[in-house]
């Protein structure tokens, strides 16, 4: 398939997390058309699994109006996924971990965003001090049985798509 010709390209709204852009351009059929995109530095996401149990973390989401269970997971202001990952995992659930292993990259929504997503395993874990920002003040931290996690998926109580997603993952290669 042949992509569009963009012929303006203008940033419309910039704020510290993504920026959304609006393009004007000829589609491959010769017809005139626009899109927007929303733009993220991209995404980290981390799976911790122990003795059968998985971290989760329980928080509300302005965007839909309910509380998710979801992996620990955060956005990217800086260029490196796994310095975002060190430093969400610690925030949202304080702990710290000896060993990180990438085990994926997704790009979820890319109808209408481009997010490189990142996944990765934490192990051998301590436990610190949590710093939430504004936006996480409420959030839980637990850890789950892995078969409650999988029962919560089938269900459809996992609602996240990055949760879901880096499950997936980390299930094919950990074969758990």
């Amino acid at each position: 398939m042949r992509a569009p010709i963009v012929h303006h390209s203008e940033i419309v709204h910039e704020n510290p997390w993504y920026k959304v852009r609006h393009d004007k351009l000829t589609w491959p059929n010769g017809k005139a058309g626009q899109y927007f995109v929303a733009e993220f530095k991209g995404a980290s996401c981390i799976v911790c699994v122990r003795d059968n149990e998985i971290l989760v973390v329980r928080q509300y989401r302005h965007t839909i109006g309910l509380e998710t269970v979801e992996l620990p997971m955060g956005g990217m202001l800086g260029d490196d996924p796994l310095e975002t990952a060190k430093d969400e995992l610690r925030e949202e659930t304080g702990y710290t971990a000896k060993k990180w292993t990438k085990i994926g990259l997704v790009y979820p929504l890319k109808g209408a965003c481009r997010m490189p997503f990142h996944i990765f395993t934490a192990e051998e874990l301590e436990a610190g001090t949590r710093k939430l920002d504004e936006s996480e003040d409420g959030l839980k931290v637990e850890w789950l049985p892995l078969s409650a996690w999988r029962s919560m998926i089938r269900e459809g109580e996992i609602t996240d798509t990055e949760s879901v997603t880096a499950w997936a993952i980390y299930h094919e290669l950990a074969n758990v």
